[in-house]
């Protein structure tokens, strides 16, 4: 199993823990909390990332949620982290997305890395470290088969040229999973998936991209890297040399629940906010506006989005641990179904 349940806690352990983080965010309505509605409106406006915020969840030892236990993580389940994304994004999606996004190069690890890896890189990501999933490139998308970054074997070495983007956290990422060509034709088994870390790397051989303007979540930084001659040791290669697109479809099935879990929190405080004001705005003749069958109805069709959408995403997140072999389906579903009933 991806996640195996290191040491069972009841649901109201986990939900202790998520009000015990929330409290220490202190009251989003307040100004002076260390994570409020102001900071993070004002960050969003200036399309800058939300360091105050940032470095608060830093304090309370978030990116511990993102490791398993055994290796000096919190995460004793994935259905319980997934709850974390949820509680994160009802403040700010883009403070959970980049909170979340160190967490996605280290599930590939998890998913497919040898033990010293798992074990070296989990340490890294409990420290506060930031991994970035490198897949897509400007030329090509997504469609991984043509990805024309190229990792040449020289000895003990790959040698890595070519440009990811757009990649979410290039900029600040101590290491990247890059996805590269290591045989020249197009196939599954054309590509390796390398653990570029930067710390091994001559700053001559990579050069950082401008990050992209962004509609949504404009704090959050999403640019790109150019590797030139970039030296990487053959062991740190990510499973089997020619198993990069194999690796990278494993790792998705997981990630896409991820996205699911974390679009549940914004749906769930415009929810709040939408009945809080209905509640309480009484119009000319005296009735208030939740009186109304049209909003009562419009309200209602929106809770009951939001509560099948979270029993596709509780129920599928599970079959991470008991299930995996169906996690392909699931997983695909849930990453289409859910963010387009609720957007």
């Amino acid at each position: 199993m991806l996640f195996p349940d290191v040491k069972k806690k009841g649901s109201a352990e986990v939900m202790q823990t998520l009000r015990q983080l929330d409290l220490a965010l202190g009251d989003p309505w307040d100004p002076s909390s260390p994570v409020s509605v102001t900071e993070i409106m004002v960050d969003d406006e200036a399309e800058r990332f939300p360091v105050g915020p940032y470095d608060a969840l830093a304090g309370e030892g978030v990116s511990r949620w993102l490791v398993p236990e055994g290796i000096g993580g919190m995460m004793f389940s994935f259905p319980e982290s997934a709850q974390m994304y949820r509680a994160l994004a009802r403040r700010d999606l883009t403070l959970s997305a980049v909170s979340v996004l160190p967490f996605i190069g280290y599930l590939a690890i998890i998913a497919c890395g040898n033990e010293e890896q798992i074990r070296h890189y989990g340490k890294f990501v409990v420290s506060g470290g930031s991994m970035s999933w490198g897949l897509s490139e400007g030329r090509h998308g997504s469609f991984l088969l043509t990805n024309q970054v190229s990792a040449e074997r020289e000895g003990d070495f790959y040698r890595v040229n070519g440009e990811k983007w757009p990649i979410g956290f290039a900029d600040r990422a101590g290491a990247m999973l890059v996805h590269a060509r290591t045989d020249e034709t197009i196939s599954p088994a054309s590509h390796t998936m390398l653990i570029v870390d930067r710390s091994q790397l001559d700053r001559k051989n990579y050069r950082i991209t401008p990050n992209e303007p962004l509609y949504g979540v404009r704090g959050l930084p999403l640019g790109g890297v150019r590797y030139e001659d970039a030296m990487v040791p053959v062991s740190q290669a990510l499973g089997r040399e020619g198993a990069g697109l194999e690796v990278a479809l494993k790792t998705q099935q997981t990630l896409r629940l991820g996205v699911a879990a974390m679009s549940l929190g914004p749906v769930d405080t415009g929810l709040r906010l939408a009945y809080g004001f209905a509640a309480n705005r009484q119009l000319a003749g005296g009735q208030k506006l939740i009186e109304l069958p049209v909003s009562r109805r419009q309200i209602a069709d929106v809770y009951a989005d939001l509560m099948i959408s979270e029993i596709l995403v509780a129920s599928s997140t599970r079959l991470l641990q008991v299930l995996p072999r169906q996690l392909f389906l699931y997983s695909s579903i849930v990453k289409y179904l859910v963010p387009k009933r609720l957007e």
